[in-house]
């Protein structure tokens, strides 16, 4: 016989003994405890305190940088809250970060030609300014990132001091931007729907 023939042979060998074996692993079916799944439903439609938990940490404490006073007071909640629910040696595991950073307050309006409010926010560990400050708004024409030049360096040379400075205009989403957004938006709910359609129908 060829080698090419005692090859196909082989083949055909493996194949008679691993489709009997792949069949019974199919037909296989796992045994469920129906009545600690039966439980587990229970405890997570009538009792679940996920989203509780999750307002509190999210809407009472904020996002706060390492070290703050909020990540300080949702550690204390995450910490009582885990004692509630019985569990067992809970305690911090701590490490010296040094200095953090708080905002206590931050308000931005335009005062003329016109009043009203701006919607902004602060970069982490932005100093206080010890009071109300004034001062006139610059448009930049370049990227900021780009004022590091010797070229954009002479041409805002003492005009950026004691201003507010704005980015240029950004141009609109492209339309690969828009789906990159739409895809980021929507996976993770579609993670949860599915999450969701297991534990309704018991498939594990």
């Amino acid at each position: 016989m060829s080698t090419r023939g005692k090859l196909c042979c082989s083949v055909v060998l493996m194949m008679m003994v691993a489709l009997p074996i792949i069949s019974a692993l199919g037909q296989a079916q796992e045994q469920l405890d129906l009545q600690a799944l039966t439980r587990l439903k229970a405890e997570a439609y009538n009792h679940s305190q996920a989203m509780e938990t999750v307002s509190w940490l999210a809407d009472v404490y904020g996002p706060p940088l390492t070290g703050a006073p909020g990540m300080q007071g949702a550690a204390n909640y995450l910490e009582k809250r885990m004692k509630e629910f019985g569990l067992s040696n809970v305690h911090r595991e701590t490490f010296p970060f040094g200095r953090s950073w708080a905002n206590t307050r931050f308000y931005l309006h335009e005062i003329s030609p016109q009043t009203f409010p701006l919607i902004g926010s602060l970069i982490g560990f932005t100093g206080g300014t010890n009071g109300w400050v004034k001062g006139d708004v610059v448009l930049l024409d370049v990227d900021p990132w780009s004022l590091a030049t010797e070229e954009n360096k002479a041409k805002y040379a003492g005009k950026l001091k004691g201003k507010f400075v704005l980015p240029p205009k950004s141009e609109p989403f492209s339309r690969l931007s828009r789906v990159r957004i739409v895809i980021t938006l929507l996976v993770p709910w579609g993670f949860v729907a599915l999450g969701y359609w297991t534990l309704k129908n018991g498939r594990y």
